[in-house]
């Protein structure tokens, strides 16, 4: 088994939940998991329902996390965001845990990924907005987590273990090359950091509040040019409300990046899109955002690339499946483009 890869989930671990959850009628399980995380998903269908399963071990969230996650959702979904219900067991609770795992029940969505058209780019801003506004309102109780990544020193000596990660996984990188694009983009990171705090958003904006923390079109489910679902809210936490539109921005603006040549990957953001998205989710506000928050965006979107490259890097020594070395100097070149473009293109918004 591949490190780090999901554990394949035991049909005696499978009969658990289902007479946990009180399920009726034959019982089938489709694993969709993706990626390099321990958590299994799959759609599970017991009779006429179906449901998205998502199976953690404990140590990656603790049952006081879990019930503050679970908590947010309804209150979310009461408050009119397209988000799953959460299946009960049949002792009332909304995960069915044992010494080794957590098993959660959402109802399934049926739909489709993102096309990538301003139709969809808008009704995600809209369905963004929503839950912005909706999560202001929220109680998150005492002790909720809270680590934005626009936080002081996040990019000091960040070079050298990106590096010697990058070389253990390819040996046969050029350790000068990789390493002059490593300390560019961290250096891009770091000077975003600086003209975001120059903006002084985090005082003239609405107190943190809990944000959904990974919001990209694959947390998405789409259908009919609209968003039917939110989904996957593992990464919830206390932020600004300027920091999860930023990264929001920048996923739903990017383009796609398949494949393992980053030479056949745009650098630049679909403005049309991102302009959709930010006109929708204004509106859903109710109000625009603040001056400072509005310039503040485009150098949080560039923190967040750079780290969304540099920390997967420094814990596997690769971008996904892509080489360091060919994907740190893209990466660079789409923060550059950012500074360059985005600045202007969101100041025309205000």
């Amino acid at each position: 088994m591949t490190p780090g890869a999901p554990e394949p989930l035991a049909r005696e671990e499978l009969r658990a939940a289902v007479r946990a959850f009180g399920l009726k009628g034959p019982v089938r399980f489709e694993s969709i998991g993706r990626g390099a995380s321990r958590t299994v998903k799959g759609r599970l269908t017991a009779g006429d329902a179906r449901f998205m399963l998502k199976r953690r071990p404990v140590e990656a969230m603790p049952a006081e996390h879990a019930a503050f996650l679970h908590r947010f959702q309804a209150f979310l979904r009461s408050h009119g965001v397209p988000v799953p219900a959460l299946a009960r067991t049949v002792e009332g609770a909304p995960e069915h845990r044992t010494e080794g795992a957590a098993i959660e029940l959402a109802e399934w969505v049926e739909g489709a990924r993102w096309s990538r058209t301003e139709a969809e780019a808008a009704s995600a801003g809209a369905v963004v907005g929503r839950m912005v506004a909706a999560a202001a309102r929220f109680d998150p109780g005492p002790a909720p987590p809270g680590i934005s990544y626009h936080r002081e020193g996040t990019f000091a000596g960040v070079g050298g273990p990106v590096l010697e990660s990058a070389m253990r996984a390819d040996p046969g990188c050029d350790p000068a090359s990789l390493r002059a694009a490593i300390e560019r983009l961290g250096s891009l990171g770091l000077e975003a950091w600086e003209r975001a705090e120059s903006t002084r958003f985090a005082g003239e904006g609405p107190r943190p509040a809990c944000v959904h923390g990974d919001l990209h079109p694959g947390n998405a489910v789409f259908g009919d040019g609209s968003v039917r679902a939110v989904v996957d809210f593992d990464s919830v936490r206390i932020d600004h409300r300027a920091c999860e539109l930023a990264a929001a921005l920048l996923h739903f603006s990017n383009h796609p990046m398949q494949g393992e040549d980053p030479a056949a990957w745009r650098e630049d953001l679909d403005l049309a899109r991102m302009r959709a998205f930010a006109d929708a989710c204004a509106g859903a506000l109710g109000a625009p955002l603040s001056a400072p928050e509005l310039a503040a965006i485009p150098w949080l979107m560039i923190e967040s690339c750079a780290l969304e490259t540099l920390v997967p890097v420094a814990r596997t020594g690769r971008f996904a499946q892509v080489r360091a070395e060919r994907a740190i100097p893209f990466m660079v070149r789409k923060c550059e483009w950012i500074a360059r473009h985005v600045p202007s293109a969101l100041s025309r918004r205000s």
